[in-house]
């Protein structure tokens, strides 16, 4: 009787992708964040 094992997925271009991807989204919603701060002066 054969035993299939269970190999694990493996991934890591995807994984690096998804890291840039992450990164990319948190730097440009601060930028915008601290241009609108710019922008528009609260009195």
């Amino acid at each position: 009787m054969e035993e299939h094992k269970k190999e694990a997925f493996e991934a890591p271009g995807t994984l690096v992708l998804v890291f840039i991807f992450f990164a990319s989204f948190v730097l440009y919603y601060f930028a915008n964040w601290k241009w609108l701060a710019n922008l528009w002066y609260i009195k």
